[in-house]
């Protein structure tokens, strides 16, 4: 529902691309955990061995980056970075992103507290495309994407074929107190790809989201034992978003209308994004959006609490 291009009048479909922003990192977990079933990685190993000069990175271990307990800083946090990318609309190399990532001093020693870091998953991605000797988007293409039989899904970069995505608009309080709509993101469309990587960089279709949210989850892509531990949940008060109740490999646990859910959100400039899975029900809803600060939670629940009706009440 809804305009993929409000000027055109084009309708939105379930077909269409969004940037999905931190739902990549259910991705890139999935990703990482495949090459760990491989034998290409182990959870436990340093940081250290894939990526060298990393702040703590002989202290930090894969499984650190995953449910963010490394201590690392965010990058995205950056002022210098922050700058370069959105005055200067910089493309950035994932080389140079990790030097912001090198650079920034420690928040806290590893596993010692659960703070959500973009840092942590473009090491992943690195430590993927080290360790299973490819780029990480032909990685995530050969082993989550097509098991699944996703083919609406890419890794943007910055790159003209990565355009064919709905246009994302951004919603600002203006001097009337009024809400008012940006002209469209595009413009800061290579800057956030090119730095975003595996932490942030997937585009995909609502129906190919929820697809993968219910096969990744529903068991469909991962060993049993992999699974659990991809589901073992650290605490994550998170004070943004109160209906989280802990942080696993990759993935946000909530409680939406009284429901267990597991997933994950993302947000980025033009866009607003959740994916969620309801293990009790076995059904995933992906929601996405084209407009920054976009409730697609409260739309989420109120699609979860339609699923839920008994037949005869509908």
């Amino acid at each position: 529902m809804g305009w993929a291009d409000p000027p055109a009048g084009r309708p939105v479909t379930a077909e269409d691309r969004f940037h999905i922003g931190s739902v990549s990192k259910l991705y890139t977990a999935a990703l990482v955990l495949r090459l760990a079933e491989e034998g290409r990685l182990s959870l436990e190993d340093p940081v250290s061995r894939f990526v060298p000069d990393v702040p703590n990175g002989d202290r930090i271990t894969v499984r650190q980056l995953l449910n963010h307990t490394s201590g690392l800083a965010n990058y995205t946090e950056d002022t210098a970075f922050n700058l370069k990318t959105v005055l200067l609309r910089r493309r950035w190399s994932v080389d140079e992103v990790l030097d912001v990532i090198r650079q920034q001093a420690p928040r806290s020693a590893p596993g010692t507290e659960h703070y959500y870091s973009n840092s942590n998953y473009v090491l992943l991605g690195r430590i993927a495309e080290v360790a299973g000797g490819r780029p990480f988007a032909d990685l995530l293409h050969d082993e989550v994407l097509r098991p699944l039989g996703l083919t609406n899904t890419y890794l943007a970069a910055g790159e003209p074929e990565s355009v064919g995505t709905v246009r994302g608009y951004d919603v600002t309080v203006l001097g009337t107190g009024r809400m008012g709509i940006k002209p469209d993101m595009e413009r800061f469309r290579a800057p956030f790809e090119t730095s975003a990587f595996a932490a942030g960089a997937v585009t995909a279709s609502a129906a190919d989201v929820a697809r993968f949210t219910s096969g990744l989850l529903g068991g469909r892509l991962l060993a049993d034992s992999t699974l659990q531990s991809m589901l073992t949940f650290v605490d994550a008060p998170d004070e943004d978003m109160p209906a989280q109740t802990g942080y696993g490999l990759g993935v946000r646990r909530l409680v939406i209308g009284g429901e267990e859910m597991v997933g994950h959100t993302g947000t980025l400039p033009g866009y607003s994004n959740v994916a969620l899975y309801a293990p009790a029900h076995d059904h995933a809803i992906a929601v996405l959006s084209n407009l920054s600060m976009s409730d697609v939670t409260d739309v989420l629940a109120e699609v979860q609490a339609v699923l839920l009706e008994p037949a005869s009440t509908r």
